[in-house]
Order: structure tokens, then sequence, then C-alpha cells
């Protein structure tokens, strides 16, 4: 049993200097990157808004295999997902 957890500890070292380097390379190449999800290995970012998708492809294709990333994808904000934002920030309670 040992030997198990030793593993998964080890497993999840490995994710999370993974996860800093993501972030590290999101940020030097497209500036401000938000998480907003996080489950197991999958990780959803906002970035910003300017941002060319030309641009955001053609670097994680360059970039792919040295981020060790098996996949990724890149999604517009819907208007629903814009719908349900406004709606959290209006019912969060205000900061004293």
């Amino acid at each position: 049993m040992n030997g198990c957890s030793q593993t998964l500890f080890f497993d999840q070292v490995i994710v999370q200097t993974r996860v800093r380097q993501l972030e590290s390379f999101l940020q030097q190449h497209f500036g401000q990157a938000s998480l907003i999800e996080s489950v197991n290995n999958f990780f959803r970012y906002k970035l910003p808004d300017s941002l060319r998708i030309s641009k955001l492809f053609g670097e994680l294709e360059r970039n792919q295999e040295r981020l060790k990333l098996a996949q990724y994808s890149v999604k517009q904000t819907t208007i629903e997902q814009i719908f349900i934002n406004f709606a959290n920030q209006r019912n969060a309670p205000a900061d004293e």
C-alpha cells in the first residue's frame, strides 16, 4: 500500500509542476490568464478578449509537446455563460 500512495503523490507533484509551467506560458504569451475550472487533469482558463485566435492556436501548437498537452480546445464565451456570470456577480455578497 505504501508504494501506491507514493506513486499518487509523485503523480500529483508532476501535475502541479506542469500546471505551473502552463500558467507561466499563458501569462508570458497572452498576458492575463485566469483559471476558471480545474477537475482532475482538465483545466479551463479565461484569456483576454483582445487575443487573436490565430496567435493562440499557433503558440499552443508550437508548444504542445513541450507543455505536454494531450489535447486542447478553444471556445468563445457563449451568451448563456455571459448571463450566468452577470447573475452570479449581482447575487454575490458585497465585500465590506
